[in-house]
């Protein structure tokens, strides 16, 4: 029997509208601490947070390691500013600042230095790393633009602390678009040789797949996100660029 939405989340349409627009006016918002994040909300918006931050995924049928609400923000954090986004009409966007642990970032470097060697095309990372604010702010914005149905949200957006986004120091996760005619559309981003790269290689560089199709998690298919792990470190000596 499928468990029901959670009943506080059930009418709250106001509160959460009221958290998403507080949420907008932090400017570090993307690695900002939980505690300045509830500072700046009332009573009610704190309450409906605080139940919020205790969902049990698995009474969902989501099967994702907890890595904390309360984690520390990484002390060498290096914000990836300027990126430029192709879409698959032609136009170009500037991306939001991401920010990225010093060491992903470097193994992320590394991989996408080897991948324009190899094809002469480049990723764009589109998500970073993210605080479990941030991520609360994700979760609940998604549930507004699906019309609140939680059960479809919860299998495309992981609960806070539960995102590989901020699952440091142990994992950082990124989510990337290429610059080929496919690589540039994410619907069909794993038809793109940017894609058919990854799949390849970039294990030599720490990273993995973590949502393939028919994956353990529940998380629907996500061919745009990779994750690095710290216990697989690249050998530099094994890497030809």
């Amino acid at each position: 029997m499928q468990k029901e939405t959670p009943e506080f989340l059930r009418g709250s349409f106001a509160v959460i509208d009221s958290i998403l627009e507080k949420a907008k006016k932090i400017d570090d918002l993307k690695i900002v601490s939980l505690p300045k994040f509830v500072r700046v909300l009332n009573y009610a918006e704190k309450d409906l947070l605080d139940k919020f931050l205790w969902i049990d995924p698995e009474e969902y049928g989501i099967r994702m390691e907890f890595f904390g609400h309360n984690v520390g923000r990484p002390k060498k954090l290096i914000p990836i500013i300027g990126q430029k986004r192709i879409f698959p009409d032609g136009k170009r966007k500037i991306v939001s600042d991401q920010f990225l642990p010093k060491t992903a970032y470097i193994a992320f470097g590394m991989m996408n230095k080897a991948l324009h060697n190899a094809t002469g095309r480049r990723l764009v990372i589109l998500s970073g790393y993210r605080a479990p604010a941030y991520q609360s702010y994700i979760f609940l914005f998604n549930l507004k633009k699906y019309d609140f149905d939680f059960f479809k949200v919860v299998k495309i957006a992981a609960l806070p602390g539960y995102s590989e986004h901020c699952g440091w120091p142990d994992c950082q996760a990124i989510d990337v678009i290429g610059s080929s005619p496919a690589g540039r559309d994410l619907s069909v981003f794993d038809k793109s040789e940017e894609f058919r790269w990854l799949s390849e290689n970039a294990y030599k560089f720490g990273f993995n797949l973590s949502y393939p199709r028919c994956n353990g998690a529940g998380i629907v298919y996500e061919p745009w996100h990779w994750c690095w792990h710290s216990r697989q470190l690249p050998n530099r000596g094994e890497i030809n660029f």
